[in-house]
């Protein structure tokens, strides 16, 4: 019978050298920054479409609340404070009888902004930064319709509002406008 004596236990072992260290801090750091760069161009680019999809949704909710209520809802787009607020319009010539509804945020990420010429906002300003879209109580636009496009993870991104209370999604490709988010 042999006798294993601490000193034969550790003869397999072995230690990996700093040289072999550093390679594999180099390695992972080439990974993480390749995978972090790839992501936050993804998550600028999802944060594009929520946005534009909460636009859209919040657009809806309005003219789904004018026409559930029998009277005028107003949506607001606060640039500034990248905030959306749904109303109901109770007496339209009085806002001190406004009723809040809805209200969102933007994410920080996405900014207003368009590829080509034109305004980043055309629905009406209400004040500064503000803008407005009023609908009837039969979902119509009273006020008039616009867009708001949307910058976010190298894309772009516009909502669009229809006089007849339609919203339509559109993405910048290349060159043009085209359907989708």
């Amino acid at each position: 019978m042999r006798t294993v004596t601490p000193h034969d236990d550790r003869q397999g072992e072995r230690g990996a050298s700093i040289a072999e260290a550093m390679v594999v801090l180099a390695l992972t750091s080439v990974v993480l920054t390749t995978t972090a760069s790839y992501s936050i161009s993804w998550l600028g680019r999802e944060d594009l479409r929520s946005a534009a999809s909460e636009i859209r949704t919040q657009l809806q909710a309005t003219r789904t609340h004018a026409i559930n209520r029998n009277r005028a809802a107003r949506f607001q787009l606060d640039t500034a404070l990248r905030r959306i607020q749904v109303y109901d319009l109770v007496d339209p010539g009085n806002n001190a009888d406004d009723i809040l509804l809805a209200t969102a945020s933007l994410p920080d990420t996405v900014t207003f902004a368009r590829p080509d010429s034109g305004s980043t906002v055309t629905l009406p300003v209400l004040s500064g930064t503000t803008y407005q879209a009023t609908f009837e109580s039969n979902g119509s636009v009273s006020s008039t319709p616009g867009l708001v496009c949307l910058s976010g993870g190298a894309r772009y991104g516009r909502v669009t509002l229809y006089a007849a209370g339609g919203v339509k999604l559109e993405r910048w490709l290349n060159s043009a406008w085209t359907n989708g988010s």
